[in-house]
């Protein structure tokens, strides 16, 4: 059985105390970069990490929904929008040492199925980009995936809709409740309803 890890919006803007939208955790990067490890070099099962990206432009923040709830952040390219990584680059550097592909999606709202016409990009360049929906597909459909560890920001927005979608796609998620943080709602809360989920 192959396993798909996933890292939701772990981000400078969102991780960091300096952030434009802290998340309040007490989240130790080197377990970050221990799940990302596991990810890219330990589990033989694992096909790879995908890293989700909230990404947004100044010149149309404003048209967002979440304009109204929340200030610009994780502008594109800036500190804000970039990983949030270990002093020592560790994160980073597993990434791109590692055989297995770490794939990127950047996402601008806070469901990544929301929006029509995503493309995730292989940082292996095994393809450059390929449709979001049509990756997933193939991933449970043809690559044999099940199983989907799920890490990240925050617990009541990005990452519960994430899990929503796994689950919708049949995928089985194992979410990882010491590597996320909530805003208002706690992961423990958000997932006691849900079906196929479970918590490690």
């Amino acid at each position: 059985m192959k396993e798909l890890y996933v890292l939701i919006d772990w981000q400078n803007d969102f991780a960091d105390k300096n952030g434009a939208l802290y998340v309040p955790n007490e989240i130790d990067r080197n377990l970050i970069y221990f799940y990302v490890n596991k990810a890219l070099r330990l589990n033989k099962n694992s096909v790879g990490l995908v890293t989700t990206y909230d990404t947004h432009f100044k010149d149309n923040y404003n048209r967002l929904n979440e304009s109204t709830l929340f200030p610009i952040h994780c502008e594109k390219n800036t500190w804000g929008w970039q990983l949030a990584d270990t002093k020592e680059k560790y994160i980073e550097k597993t990434m791109l040492d590692s055989d297995r592909s770490v794939f990127t999606l950047e996402k601008h709202v806070f469901n990544m199925w929301e929006q029509n016409n995503l493309r995730i990009r292989d940082s292996k360049m095994l393809f450059d980009m390929v449709d979001r929906d049509m990756f997933f597909y193939f991933l449970r459909e043809h690559a044999g995936v099940e199983t989907v560890h799920i890490a990240g920001l925050a617990a009541d927005y990005c990452v519960k809709q994430a899990i929503e979608g796994f689950v919708e796609r049949r995928f089985n998620v194992v979410v990882h409740k010491n590597l996320t943080a909530h805003i208002e709602t706690p992961i423990q809360e958000v997932v006691k309803n849900m079906k196929n989920v479970r918590l490690v």
